[in-house]
This record gives structure tokens, C-alpha cells and sequence, in this order.
């Protein structure tokens, strides 16, 4: 009965995913089929390339030479595609780190620095726009 239930809960997940993707490519506007197939698979290979180096120091131009679009067309289809300009998808990337960081009682001026913020100002009031509460109520939440 377990393999069943894990089963459809793994089911319900990857059609979850699917689904998802689906309505993110579908917000590309552009008539030719394969145009629109190759602008979400640039898009895919930056937001991986954003996953995988987002605690490096990255910057627009390190982001697009992976996608192979001019910077102004990429930012344009990354905001409509995903909802948040790659900028804040970094951000947010980075404050989730931060958050798990946080939960694992890591002193925040440590985990500010680690995540890309030397004034621990901003880090704080960044991280409390993100998540409603300051990072040393992080490991209470």
C-alpha cells in the first residue's frame, strides 16, 4: 500500500512540474514553433547556470553568455517567462540559502557575507521583505 501512495504522490509531483513548464513556455509569444522551443531552452540553460553559480559573483554578463541572447531580449523573456527579472530570481535563490543558512543557527553576519551582502543592514531588511521575519527568527519558523 506505501508503494502505491508513493507512487501517485510522485506522479502528482511530476505533473505538478510539467505543468508548470508548460504554462511558463507557453508565455513566449512567438509564432514559429521551433523560435519559441530554442528561446526556452536558452532561458532553461541560464536559469540552471543561475542555480548552479548563485553564490559566486555573478552579473548580467556572466548570465547571458550561457544563454546566448542579447542582455535587454533576455531580460525581457526571463520577467515575462518566470514572473521576476533574473536579478530577482538571484536574490531569491540567495535568501533561500540564507534562510537554510539561518535554520541550521549559522551566525547571520557570516551567512549575510556568504550569500553576497557586506552590510548586514541590507541583508537583514532584504531578508525580512523576503520571508516577513528577520533572519534570527529564522531558525524558530
Amino acid at each position: 500500500m506505501l508503494d502505491g501512495e508513493l507512487f501517485y504522490s510522485l506522479a502528482e509531483s511530476i505533473i505538478a512540474d510539467q505543468r508548470l513548464i508548460y504554462e511558463q513556455f507557453t508565455k513566449l509569444n512567438y509564432k514559429n514553433q521551433a523560435t519559441k522551443e530554442a528561446l526556452f531552452r536558452q532561458l532553461l540553460v541560464a536559469k540552471d547556470f543561475i542555480d548552479e553559480q548563485y553564490l559566486m559573483d555573478l552579473n548580467l554578463n556572466n548570465i547571458v553568455q550561457n544563454a546566448f541572447i542579447s542582455k535587454y531580449h533576455f531580460i525581457r523573456i526571463f520577467k515575462s517567462t518566470f514572473n521576476l527579472s533574473p536579478y530577482q530570481y538571484l536574490i531569491g535563490k540567495r535568501l533561500m540559502q540564507a534562510k537554510i543558512m539561518s535554520c541550521e543557527r549559522q551566525r547571520i553576519p557570516e551567512v549575510a557575507v556568504k550569500i553576497g551582502y557586506a552590510d548586514l543592514a541590507a541583508f537583514s531588511k532584504a531578508f525580512k521583505a523576503c520571508f516577513g521575519f528577520p533572519p534570527s527568527a529564522a531558525y524558530i519558523k
